[in-house]
């Protein structure tokens, strides 16, 4: 019950007519402060401002929503003033472009963990814990995000963010020891083992990787780096058919801990009966039970080793100056374009 109200808060609890379900691929339906105009498929969206919504008006008329490939062209954009708002800076490095007070940078923290997944189906390198415990001992989190995303984010341990009632910092429970990863590798007698590491065409998984792939080599470890074009193939190598070793993604969605490791035929691969126990039980307890049980879960799952997490990715938005309304913290997947005007 305690999960199911919290869903009702996120885009699970989304008002809709009915009716409009049949083809949600290519049809909108919704209701809000905004209607849809037109879509060019991978490329913008259109908006107009609702006048028969019955709060108050937003201050922007219409709203374009482009959307980039490249990080590049998307800082380029907004240096040209193409664009007014950058809503997730893909490349941070880029941060420099944009100080000296012509444009706003807005910092603060997501809900996005950033997750090495590891399979451990039976008969995969990494089914056995002493190899998955390597990996987290060989992983030196803050050169990691260091590198691969400029320092920015926040180091957590686990599958909790700070924002969660139920958070503890879990980042001592593999410090980088690459001295230990590589005495459990021997002691599974794995010296060599070969890891496949199928990356999503994703920016932050595709700089972080690399660091990845380069740490586990040190310990011992013989990595295959591969990338797939995300989400289709990703999609449907990965998350479906948990057809890799290890992967990197970012799972978004609030409070999400038990539908990434309470479910063994999930693509992570973990759900124990134990865990599956404790999330239930955190479920239906009192509020104080809950945050008790998800501290344990999220206990158990980081002991096990049932991943690696690399890091919470941060909010860094770049805007106009004159751009209001922008979060500092971004804990939902929508952007609330009613609440934006120019100040």
């Amino acid at each position: 019950m305690n999960r199911f109200l919290f869903n009702l808060t996120t885009l699970v609890g989304a008002m809709f007519d009915t009716e409009g379900v049949t083809n949600l691929a290519e049809e909108a339906t919704g209701t809000g402060p905004y209607t849809f105009v037109s879509w060019d498929h991978g490329s913008m969206i259109e908006l107009a401002r609702n006048d028969d919504y019955h709060g108050d008006a937003p201050y922007f008329a219409t709203v374009e929503m482009h959307y980039f490939r490249d990080a590049n062209a998307l800082n380029n954009a907004m240096l040209t003033d193409a664009i007014d708002v950058i809503g997730t800076v893909q490349a941070p490095e880029s941060l420099a472009e944009f100080e000296g007070g012509d444009y706003q940078i807005i910092e603060g923290t997501t809900n996005g963990e950033i997750v090495l997944s590891m399979n451990q189906q039976e008969d995969m390198p990494l089914a056995d814990l002493r190899l998955r415990q390597a990996v987290r001992y060989a992983i030196d989190h803050q050169a990691l995000m260091d590198t691969c995303w400029d320092g920015h984010g926040t180091l957590i341990g686990s599958m909790v963010p700070p924002t969660d009632p139920w958070y503890e910092d879990r980042t001592g429970d593999y410090p980088f020891d690459p001295e230990r990863a590589q005495e459990l590798i021997a002691e599974a007698d794995a010296e060599g083992t070969e890891l496949r590491l199928r990356l999503p065409t994703l920016p932050y998984a595709q700089a972080c990787g690399i660091v990845v792939e380069s740490m586990l080599e040190e310990a011992g470890f013989v990595v295959t780096v591969d990338s797939l074009e995300f989400p289709a193939t990703w999609l449907e190598d990965v998350f479906t058919n948990k057809d890799y070793d290890m992967s990197i993604v970012s799972h978004v969605e609030g409070r999400d801990l038990g539908d990434v490791f309470g479910n063994p035929d999930y693509y992570t691969t973990y759900g124990t009966a134990e865990i599956r126990q404790i999330l239930d039980d955190a479920d239906s307890g009192t509020e104080d039970e809950q945050v008790a049980k998800m501290q344990e879960a999220a206990t158990l799952i980081s002991q096990d080793a049932a991943a690696d997490f690399l890091f919470l990715l941060p909010n860094l938005m770049i805007a106009d100056p004159d751009i209001t309304g922008l979060p500092i913290n971004s804990l939902r997947e929508s952007l609330d374009l009613s609440a934006l005007s120019r100040g």
